[in-house]
């Protein structure tokens, strides 16, 4: 099952993703700046999908992480 990444760090998501089996595919290129947090995943939370599959991200910014 696909977890609700929203709103989690790259790599936070990354882990929750790899505890399920499942890969990040960051969409829009790499996550270099402080306080990109997961905006939208594909496929959805709750999905179920097969262990391997490919969950795409895209981040937002922010300047008010501390």
């Amino acid at each position: 099952e696909v977890p609700n990444l929203n709103g989690y760090f790259a790599s936070d998501a990354n882990i929750l993703l790899t505890n399920a089996g499942l890969n990040m595919k960051v969409k829009g290129g790499t996550v270099k700046n402080y306080g990109a947090l997961v905006g939208t995943q594909t496929p959805e939370a709750g999905t179920m999908v097969p262990r391997g599959s490919i969950v795409t991200v895209e981040f937002n910014y922010t300047t008010n992480v501390h």
